[in-house]
């Protein structure tokens, strides 16, 4: 006998739960992002239980609860599931800091995947959650590392007034304040605005009215089809010269099995002015998420989530796939992970802030085929690219090899003691095409 040690016995079936949005609270139908991602936690469920290298000697099983996205409904099912001896629950999905408050008050540990607010990363605040997904603040890490990379210290920001991207400004101001680097000018969009409609002005041409003759350096916080209406408002003022940039990002996490970045055809808006815009897009850099490697594994378990989503409980279409169906997975198999070391180490595995120790700082291969992490926070850590519109390497089922289009010329990772680096790797060793050959 150990003094403080906790036994557990061989067989037990731990309890886990799912909070999955799978309805749309503004419709009442089945269309909110769970499809396809509530897939992943039956696949990862069977997993665990298949593979005793896992939680050997034990198994998993599960409930869920379809959200809507709804805070009161992921309070309740967190509330229960805690109260009839549940080890932990995977998500919300949605929004997290009043379901993670929650867990971390009754000390119930809680795995996510899909929320984005940054408070959660507040430990002494929520103890006991841990996310897979990086928070979209993250990005600035790679923002930075791009402007000293090629020692731009002034820059115009512009940015949508909505406040996943206010979120961005002002962790970016905070990091430009520390790296000496000037905001010359600070301009605000409207949310609505939308490209190819004339009811709605078209905020661009002023702003660079504005800004034009004392700006070389645009960071632009927007949705891709506003970037793609920046460039082209860009291109109009003639700024398309290689004497000035655009620096834009990607936070939403989708899946572009194609190229062509400078389309609508990417929101099934058609292909309106594509080659005006790949042209304006020769002064865009965008740093965005690194995609999942379309191996042959990832194309077999993508299949395997499909198939679930499809059966019970959920009944679904299997849909459009999305990246947050490996954060599913990841933070499911990962619990799983750290209620073995929990186990291992003769803790309590109703304790939640011992299970959620076990999960800090730990280095994996998602099963996008990408090595991610977990940092000192409890926030997912993942690889960033930096895109430039080049000469395509190879063709894909929309665009042909050697036309114009949105390529990989290097990825930014984060190494063990928390620096970033960009770096040039043999798989996008492409240099930047600078219009008129500048840079």
């Amino acid at each position: 006998f150990v003094a403080g040690y906790v036994w557990v016995a061989l067989g037990t079936d731990f309890k886990i739960g799912l909070l999955v949005p799978l309805t749309d609270p503004q419709t009442g139908n089945a269309s909110g992002f769970g499809d396809p991602v509530a897939g992943a936690f039956p696949v990862a469920v069977d997993d665990i239980n298949l593979n005793p290298a896992i939680l050997p000697g034990h198994t998993v099983s599960w409930e869920w609860v379809d959200t809507k996205c709804d805070i009161n409904t992921g309070l309740t099912a967190v509330s229960d599931w805690w109260k009839r001896g549940f080890v932990g629950v995977i998500g919300p999905g949605c929004s997290c800091d009043y379901e993670a408050r929650l867990a971390g008050s009754i000390n119930f540990p809680m795995f996510d995947y899909g929320c984005d607010e940054g408070a959660g990363s507040n430990k002494l605040l929520y103890p006991t959650y841990i996310r897979t997904l990086p928070p979209s603040t993250r990005i600035v890490d790679a923002l930075i590392v791009t402007l000293q990379k090629f020692d731009w210290d002034q820059v115009t920001v512009v940015y949508r007034n909505h406040s996943i991207w206010t979120n961005i400004l002002n962790a970016m101001k905070e990091e430009f304040e520390v790296h000496e680097i000037t905001v010359q000018h600070e301009e605000v969009f409207q949310t609505g605005f939308v490209p190819n409609n004339d009811s709605i002005i078209n905020p661009f041409p002023e702003i660079f009215t504005r800004t034009k003759e004392t700006t070389r350096i645009y960071v632009f916080l927007g949705e891709m089809i506003e970037l793609r209406s920046f460039a082209m408002a860009a291109l109009d003022e003639g700024l398309n010269n290689g004497d000035y940039a655009i620096l834009g990002m990607a936070i939403d996490h989708k899946i572009r099995r194609s190229q062509n970045w400078h389309s609508l055809d990417f929101l099934h808006m058609g292909t309106y002015l594509d080659e005006k815009a790949a042209k304006a897009m020769e002064s865009v850099l965008i740093i965005a998420p690194k995609a999942p490697k379309f191996t042959f594994v990832y194309k077999s378990w993508n299949v395997k989530v499909r198939d679930s989503v499809q059966g019970a409980p959920f009944f679904q279409t299997g849909r459009e796939f999305h990246t947050f169906s490996a954060f599913l997975y990841d933070a499911t198999i990962l619990f799983a992970k750290a209620l073995e070391e929990t186990l291992a180490a003769g803790e309590d595995p109703f304790d939640g802030e011992a299970i959620v120790s076990h999960a800090m700082g730990v280095q994996y291969q998602s099963i996008s085929m990408l090595q991610n992490g977990i940092d000192e926070s409890g926030d997912g850590i993942s690889r960033y690219m930096l895109m430039d519109m080049n000469e395509l390497q190879e063709a894909d089922s929309w665009l042909t090899a050697g036309y114009p289009g949105v390529i990989g010329v290097g990825e930014f990772i984060r190494n063990s003691n928390g620096r970033w680096t960009f770096n040039a790797t043999e798989d996008y060793n492409v240099p930047i095409k600078w219009p008129n050959d500048a840079g």
